[in-house]
């Protein structure tokens, strides 16, 4: 409702401004002449600049009011823009990779505490510490004021950003949290405003230094991928989690921090493809090359193509650690990892890994597993399963190549990450050489443009 009131007094605000700016030229254009001109009822002396006259033109009053009138409602139309973008909010899942039962609340502010339904909601004092448990069918709440009971589902607000404490880690949250106990663990949904939430991930997913423009190159990625994949996970009842499964959201950002201010200094601003949000894809280490969406989705991607990452004949993501790398892993392991998912279990035993059919830019399209039973299967899928079983920094893209060599699997490969859209390494470097964030999301994404949400 504030929002509302705040918004019409501005609009009225500039409708006078504007209206009193037309009376003010045509008080001066009669006081320029002297007297008013000849049929001054259906036209006005209109074009004078500051205190020095151009030019005097007479125009017919019709002409005049028609263009206030497009003036007035371009003006309205980009403040209700400017509203509705205010007012866009996200749904994070946070802790969402944890199996979480218990978890601890420290507010700076009175905390509301309530139930869905027409229950008075409880309220703890400013800095009350509260455990919040699940156990049986209810939800427990426990601070020095006491214990108190709830169903399944409660909603949490205060004025100011929260504190959220789970397994030692601290995430500061926006203040509109929604809990729910589903018997086996804690569902933690945080709503907040999206601009909130791309300062957010900026923080979380970029860490250069020595390059302002790459951060605001990175907050409109971010702020692309939240407006084109949200509802990601609608099915679940949110939008996003926050891990690197959508993006990574490690807590809402400090005013001073980089994140914050490239986001401020971007807002609105997204990646359109033939008018639409883009899916604006990004990964860490290219290797030189940025991969085919068709390596990774088996078909193509709007907006995402492969590119060569060079700048003046030097590979931009040179320096990273992850340009070139080189893994061992022990065939127990490997055919364990294998075995965890039936797209990729070879049987009882490993003889043979092999890579016969590379994508564009080089990386693995698909792979075949030769051992009791033979499987093949896309490059990333068998990517993704060695990540989730041997962790992510065994073989850290599917720009590799591998081989046996007695009771080890070999793996040398470049680049981390799934190589699609921007590389991070390598916008890092072309902001430090003076690419501005236009000319950087020009580079990884050569179709598409920039527009506003």
């Amino acid at each position: 409702m504030k929002i509302k009131k705040l918004f019409l007094f501005t609009v009225i605000f500039i409708f006078s401004c504007c209206l009193a700016a037309q009376a003010s030229n045509l008080w001066l254009s009669l006081r320029a002449t002297g007297t008013p001109p000849k049929g001054w009822v259906s036209n006005i002396i209109f074009a004078f600049s500051g205190s020095t006259r151009r030019e005097i033109a007479v125009l017919p009053l019709n002409v005049i009011a028609n263009e206030a009138k497009q003036s007035y409602k371009s003006k309205i139309a980009a403040l209700l823009s400017e509203a509705r973008n205010d007012q866009k909010t996200v749904r994070v899942r946070i802790f969402s990779l944890q199996n979480l039962r218990e978890f601890i609340i420290k507010p700076s502010s009175k905390l509301e505490v309530s139930e869905s339904g027409e229950k008075k909601p409880v309220f703890l004092k400013t800095g009350e510490k509260t455990e919040i448990k699940g156990s049986g069918d209810k939800i427990f709440l426990k601070s020095k004021s006491g214990v108190k009971t709830f169903a399944g589902v409660i909603y949490i607000k205060s004025k100011s950003p929260l504190i959220v404490r789970s397994g030692g880690r601290d995430k500061k949250i926006y203040c509109n949290l929604k809990v729910s106990w589903t018997g086996k663990n804690l569902i933690l949904i945080n709503r907040m405003p999206v601009e909130s939430y791309v300062a957010g991930v900026t923080d979380s997913e970029f860490s250069f230094s020595g390059s302002t423009e790459a951060w605001k190159a990175q907050a409109v990625v971010a702020r692309s991928y939240a407006v084109a994949c949200m509802g990601r996970h609608k099915k679940e009842g949110y939008d996003f989690c926050d891990s690197t499964h959508c993006q990574n959201f490690r807590g809402l950002s400090s005013r001073d921090s980089a994140g914050f201010a490239a986001a401020g200094q971007t807002k609105g601003l997204i990646l359109k493809y033939k008018g639409k949000p883009l899916s604006a894809f990004y990964h860490s280490t290219c290797g030189g090359k940025t991969a085919e969406a068709c390596e990774i989705f088996t078909e193509p991607a709007d907006g995402i193509e492969s590119i060569k990452d060079f700048l003046e004949g030097k590979t931009l993501c040179r320096n990273s650690p992850h340009f070139k790398w080189k893994s061992v892993v022990s065939k127990e392991r490997l055919l364990s990892a294998l075995q965890s998912d039936e797209l990729s279990n070879p049987g009882k035993f490993l003889a043979k890994i092999e890579v016969p059919v590379r994508g564009k830019s080089g990386r693995a399209r698909m792979v075949k597993i030769t051992g009791e039973k033979v499987k093949i299967l896309p490059g990333y899928q068998f990517w993704l399963i060695l990540g989730n079983n041997l962790g992510w920094g065994e073989v850290e893209s599917t720009w590799f190549d591998v081989k046996k060599s007695g009771n080890d699997f070999i793996f040398e490969g470049r680049g981390c990450g799934h190589g699609l859209g921007m590389c991070q390494w390598g916008a890092a470097e072309m902001g430090r050489s003076g690419a501005s964030f236009r000319q950087i999301l020009k580079h990884y994404y050569p179709e598409a443009e920039i527009g506003n949400i």
